[in-house]
């Protein structure tokens, strides 16, 4: 188990709460660079597996780039310039609304479909398997009080 202080080369905090607070964010990278290092040989970043999951849970029902733009998980993303690129492998389809010419229904592809198919059985946060059950839903109760 890696120390945050040994993790920044900080010997101290001024509180705990700081602490925590840097101790989130270490994780959070941590999470995201080995999704990235899980993903890479799929050709797909976690920001464009987020955007097919996100499509796999509306399926077969198409959702909008500001709906999909909404409900992912980093909001900085370039919505529209993952959804090209989804579309130019395939993993999605992208066409005019018809209920909103302004807006573009995008839905996942069979492809993407069995893309996350392999991808669920690969994709495990490793620092969150050794953790039991217990400790997953106290993480996802301490997780949601700071997220209110």
């Amino acid at each position: 188990m890696k120390r945050i202080e040994d993790a920044i080369k900080q010997r101290q905090f001024k509180t705990l709460t700081q602490k925590a607070f840097i101790g989130l964010i270490l994780t959070g990278n941590q999470l995201v660079d080995q999704t990235n290092d899980i993903l890479k040989p799929f050709g797909i970043s976690h920001q464009q597996y987020n955007v097919l999951r996100i499509l796999r849970g509306a399926h077969p029902k198409p959702l909008t780039m500001a709906i999909i733009r909404e409900r992912m998980l980093d909001k900085q993303s370039d919505v529209s310039r993952i959804i090209a690129r989804l579309v130019n492998s395939g993993l999605v389809t992208s066409c005019v609304s018809d209920l909103n010419k302004r807006a573009c229904d995008v839905r996942i592809s069979p492809q993407g479909i069995e893309l996350l198919r392999t991808l669920d059985e690969v994709v495990n946060p490793l620092p969150l398997s050794d953790l039991t059950e217990d400790d997953l839903g106290q993480l996802i109760n301490y997780l949601e009080r700071i997220l209110k």
